[in-house]
C-alpha cells in the first residue's frame, strides 16, 4: 500500500491510497481514500488492516491522525483509528503482527546512526551500528533476515540512489547493496519476504 503523495493539485496533496502486487512487477492500482489529503505519512500494515500514520495535510500543516482501512474493503475510504502522542511527519514505522512502531519524525538534520528496538517490549533504542553515509528520508523495507535502505537525501539536500543493508541477527554497520534506478528521497516503500519496493 503507497499513500500520501504530492501532486500537482491541492497544494500539491493527496488522499489515493495505492496498491501492488509485491508477487509481479506492475503499475500500482487505486485502492481507496485516506479521511484526508496530506504528504509523508507512515505506514504500516498486516494481512487483514492497513494503517496510516500522521504526515503534513493540505494546509501544510503537521498533524497527528491515525487512520485504518481493512484490506478487504477495496474501494472505501479510511476510518478513524486515534492519535500520535505528538504531530509528526517522515517518521520511520514498522510493525510485528500485534504492535505497530512510530519512530521519532523530521527533525531538520541527517544522521549516520542506525538503532534498534524489541518490538516484544517497550524501552528505549539501542545503537546498532552507522549507516554509509548521513543521509534522512530514506525508504526502508525488510525480510526476515536483513534490513534495506534505499535512497534518502545528503547533508547537501540532495537525492542519493544508494540501497544499502544491514543482517538483522547481530548488529553492525551497513553494506552497499546496489542502486535505484533513480536518485530519490522521501519514498514510500513495502515488502514481503522475498522482494521489497521502493
Amino acid at each position: 500500500f503507497a499513500t500520501g503523495a504530492r501532486n500537482s493539485g491541492d497544494n500539491g496533496y493527496s488522499s489515493s491510497i495505492s496498491f501492488y502486487n509485491i508477487a509481479t512487477t506492475g503499475n500500482g492500482s487505486q485502492f481507496g481514500e485516506m479521511r484526508t489529503k496530506r504528504s509523508e505519512t507512515g505506514n504500516i500494515g498486516g494481512a487483514t488492516r492497513q494503517i496510516f500514520i500522521s504526515g503534513r495535510d493540505h494546509d501544510t500543516a503537521i498533524i497527528n491522525e491515525i487512520d485504518y482501512i481493512e484490506t478487504s474493503n477495496q474501494g472505501g475510504t479510511a476510518s478513524d483509528f486515534g492519535d500520535l502522542a505528538t504531530n509528526a511527519k517522515g517518521g520511520a514505522n514498522f510493525g510485528n503482527a500485534t504492535r505497530g512502531i512510530q519512530l521519532a519524525g523530521d527533525s531538520g538534520a541527517q544522521t549516520n546512526v542506525i538503532q534498534y528496538l524489541t518490538i516484544a517490549s517497550t524501552g528505549n533504542m539501542t545503537d546498532f551500528g552507522d549507516a554509509l553515509a548521513q543521509i534522512d528520508q530514506n525508504a526502508g523495507c525488510a525480510s526476515p533476515t536483513r534490513g534495506i535502505s534505499g535512497g534518502g537525501r545528503n547533508t547537501g539536500g540532495d537525492g542519493i540512489n544508494v540501497i544499502q543493508y544491514v543482517t538483522i541477527a547481530s548488529t553492525g554497520n551497513a553494506t552497499d547493496f546496489g542502486d535505484l534506478t533513480t536518485k530519490r528521497y522521501g519514498a514510500g516503500s513495502c515488502s514481503s519476504s522475498t522482494r521489497g519496493l521502493i
